[in-house]
């Protein structure tokens, strides 16, 4: 254990210290940026139905994170070409999109999302922000993990998501809760 938290705290050096593009993987950041630019020229004016309707479809399919209620409907949700990063996989195709959540289902006891509050963007984007609680069979002794964030989302003229990243806080979401590498995570935390 502790050369795993010695080799831990030298990644973590190692990667404060190098500031490179070289050294740093910008190609998610990059795309986002770049499809976000893409999806939203030229956009204009309120809601649309097929928006509204796509939203709903989504905070469904999240809402309840089941292999019942995945399986078959992410690939009517998002677009077959879709640009999604929830900061742990960039994917970018709805039927990656759907094996992806039918894997993490398969890996919870349950899982929700509830929504706090929606702001649509004048270029057409949603930002929702949300918690999420959910026990993971291999995750905190299998209690409930509770982690808030927020996912930022542009539907096409179809209703389907086209762009969907997430921003939240992972460590605490995930890595704290994993057998041996959370207590390492936790230690690094309170030591910064």
């Amino acid at each position: 254990m502790a050369a795993g938290l010695l080799l831990l705290v030298a990644l973590l050096a190692g990667c404060a210290v190098s500031t490179s593009s070289d050294a740093m993987n910008d190609e998610p950041l990059d795309e986002y940026a770049s499809t976000l630019k893409k999806v939203t020229a030229g956009r204009s004016g309120g809601p649309t139905e097929a928006e509204e309707r796509g939203l709903e479809a989504w905070k469904g399919l999240l809402a309840d994170l089941s292999v019942e209620n995945v399986k078959g409907k992410a690939s009517e949700v998002y677009a077959e070409e879709t640009f999604f990063n929830d900061t742990l996989k960039t994917l970018r195709d709805s039927e990656a999109i759907e094996e992806y959540l039918i894997e993490t289902a398969e890996m919870l006891h349950e899982g929700t999302v509830e929504y706090r509050d929606t702001q649509r963007a004048a270029d057409g984007s949603y930002y929702v922000r949300w918690e999420m609680i959910y026990r993971g069979k291999k995750l905190a002794g299998g209690k409930p993990i509770r982690t808030i964030g927020m996912s930022h989302l542009v539907f096409d003229e179809a209703g389907r998501v086209v762009l969907h990243q997430d921003f939240w806080d992972s460590t605490r979401g995930i890595f704290q809760h994993i057998p041996v590498v959370g207590g390492q995570v936790r230690f690094i935390k309170n030591r910064l």
